[in-house]
């Protein structure tokens, strides 16, 4: 009976990786994605943050709210080969914890991102999944009046622009 490590099984299998996907046909090489993150609040208060202020005049085609406010940003860098996985906590003035957590993927061609929004103590208050293109920003989705501290006018918008550096 033989016995390999762990370490000689990882490099068997990251040797034989690359020969196998080229066998298909289908070659997958790294991709470099950052991930810019924009938590921001909904609260129907008039003000611009210029720090949004791009992605605020798509928000007001989309939702009904009169002032947008950046809470927090977060930039993630991941490499997807063909899959990676970040994560980042962050938190808001007030004090309130969030996490977000991003799956990137790719196939060589295509790049996926699963992304979720949690706050402590509350769990998830956003799960996304989409398609990137490169510079494009997307809104992955919005909660309201289901996190404390929060009146049910306000409301959590996370939005995400990659930038993809084969």
């Amino acid at each position: 009976m033989r016995f390999f490590t762990a370490a000689t099984l990882l490099t068997a299998i990251t040797l034989a990786l690359p020969a196998a996907v080229s066998a298909q046909g289908t070659e997958i090489r790294p991709i470099n994605v950052r991930l810019t993150f924009h938590l921001i609040e909904a609260d129907g208060e008039q003000r611009a943050d210029p720090e949004i202020l791009a992605v605020t005049t798509e928000l007001r085609k989309l939702f009904r709210f009169d002032g947008y406010r950046l809470v927090t940003k977060s930039v993630l860098n991941a490499t997807a080969w063909p899959h990676s996985n970040v994560r980042q906590r962050v938190s808001d003035d007030a004090g309130r914890s969030y996490l977000i957590s991003a799956d990137v993927e790719s196939n060589g061609s295509n790049v996926r991102l699963v992304v979720e929004l949690a706050a402590e103590n509350e769990g998830n208050l956003i799960n996304a999944s989409v398609n990137l293109q490169d510079g494009k920003t997307v809104v992955l989705g919005t909660t309201s009046g289901s996190f404390k501290g929060q009146a049910n006018s306000k409301a959590l918008i996370l939005a995400v622009t990659p930038t993809i550096n084969p």
